[in-house]
Formats: C-alpha cells, structure tokens, sequence
C-alpha cells in the first residue's frame, strides 16, 4: 500500500513538470523503510528520549520516528506555523497531526471565555484583512508573481548558484510549458462568481505532500469536479477556483474539459476569496487551509 502511495505521488510529480528521485520502484521503498527502522531503533536505544519530534509525516524516515515512538510509548510532537496567523505555533500529534489545543478546547468548552468568542467574531468581521494579511497568505500571493518565467528576481538568483542554475536548465521546458499555461488560463479563467446560486471547489495544490499522503482517493480533482457537476442540484453552478501555487502547471488539458461541463465556472487563483465564500451555498476542500 505504502508503496502504490509513492509510486502515485512521483507519477503525479513527473505530470506536473517536476523532478522525481526520490522512490522509483518498490524494493527502493522497502529498503527506506527497513534501513529507516534499522538506523532509528539503533539511535532510540542510544538516547532513550522523552519525547520525540516528527516533521513531513510523509518522509518515510518521519513516518518511521513516529511509528517508533508510539511502540514505545513516547509522546511525538509535530510543530508548524499556525496558518491563521504570524508568527504563531500550532502543536500537533498523531498520524493526522491534530491540534492540542483544539482538542483540549473540544473537551472544555468552558475554558473558552467571552473575551474569545469576541476575538473570533472580530476575525469574521474582518476576515480580509485578518486572512490575507497572514504569513501563509502572503506566500501564496508571492508565488503567484515567483511562478512566471521571466521572473527577473529568480533569475538572478539562478545565476548566482550554480547547482540551481544547472537544475533550472533542465527543467526550463517544463517552466516554458507552464508559461504557455498561464497565457492561456488568463484568457480562459473568469475573475467573477456567476450570478446563479452556486458552491466552490477550491482546488488543492498538487503535487503535495499531506494530500499523496493522507488523502490519495482525492488526488484527481477533475474527478472529484465531474462528479460534482453530474450530481449537483439542477440550477446550482460549480465553481472551480485554481490554487495560487499551482498556476501554470494545469492548462488547457485540465481546464478545458471542464469547462465543457454546463454548469461548472473555472475561476482565476486570484478571485477575491472574500466574495466567493460569501456568495456560496457551500465550500468543498480536500486539503489546504482555505477549508477552515
């Protein structure tokens, strides 16, 4: 299974324009995880530690750190930046890395005081300003400018690492592909909700790793987006909105079909957030945090 899992994340890898090494075949990925077990036992008997921090659960590696702590009943932490935040920490454990805090708040209602209630509803009531004025906000919006081919800024940077520039030489068909794309996706993705009744799919970011990794049955979203628009409610249009981050690598091969589809809108990764969910009957999302 683990091995189908990462077959399927490097394919998904290599159609998108990017460089796959890592796990090519099945007895590469028995051998990571066999060597990975025989080099972090060895090390958890040295050290015997009290507690155990894991990253990117789907590193083999990672996967086999965490695996090992729960044999051992040591408690395993995942830290990463809060997404609705700056600067802010969110603790997770656990293989789906859920939140302490939350947790504990769902098991102590009364330890949420009115004073937090009203923090939150000052959130929603400013919701642009406090969302997209976030770290994980302004990377996206970033990326969006990064992504382009002419990006001066990049490169320049390119220019001056050697390693990044031979990396960038092979793969500049693939950056000339996903300029093609753009150019097409500008002139064919709409920056406006329609003005029936409608839901959202905010497309995920692929290739990335939580969704190869804990989600696989949704890694089409083509097919998660026919399926809407076969089952939707008559009258009700399906608004399929491009991720910041993946623009450029989908084109006219994902888009166009889709857009064959009556009651199914493709919408730019730089349509106002704001608007869209307020507009909407509902909001679908495999991964990423615009589902909260």
């Amino acid at each position: 299974k683990a091995a189908s899992n990462y077959l399927l994340y490097g394919r998904i890898v290599k159609s998108f324009g990017g460089h796959w090494a890592y796990l090519d075949r099945e007895d590469e990925i028995l051998r990571a995880y066999v060597g990975a077990y025989e080099d972090l036992s060895a090390l958890f008997e040295e050290i015997q530690p009290d507690l155990v921090f894991y990253d990117t659960i789907d590193l083999i590696s990672n996967f086999v750190a965490f695996a090992l702590a729960l044999r051992r009943r040591i408690f395993a932490l995942d830290f990463r930046f809060s997404p609705l935040s700056n600067g802010k920490i969110s603790v997770g454990f656990g293989l789906y890395r859920k939140n302490i805090v939350m947790e504990h708040l769902y098991d102590h209602p009364d330890a949420i005081g009115p004073e937090n209630y009203a923090a939150a509803d000052d959130m929603l009531a400013h919701v642009r300003d406090t969302l997209y004025g976030t770290a994980y906000a302004t990377v996206n919006r970033r990326m969006f400018d990064d992504n382009r081919l002419m990006n001066l800024r990049k490169i320049a940077a390119s220019l001056a690492d050697r390693r990044r520039l031979a990396h960038g030489l092979k793969n500049f068909r693939w950056y000339l592909r996903g300029q093609c794309n753009r150019t097409w996706l500008s002139r064919h993705l709409t920056m406006a909700p329609p003005a029936e009744p409608y839901v959202v799919f905010f497309l995920p970011h692929l290739p990335e790793a939580s969704t190869c990794s804990q989600s696989p049955r949704w890694v089409y979203p083509e097919a998660i987006v026919e399926q809407l628009a076969v089952n939707a409610p008559s009258g009700l249009k399906i608004v399929v909105k491009e991720h910041p981050r993946t623009y450029g690598r989908r084109g006219r091969a994902f888009f166009k079909p889709l857009q064959e589809l009556p009651n199914v809108v493709t919408g730019h990764p730089m349509m106002d957030n704001s608007q869209l969910r307020s507009g909407a009957e509902a909001i679908l999302a495999v991964t990423g945090n615009v589902g909260l």
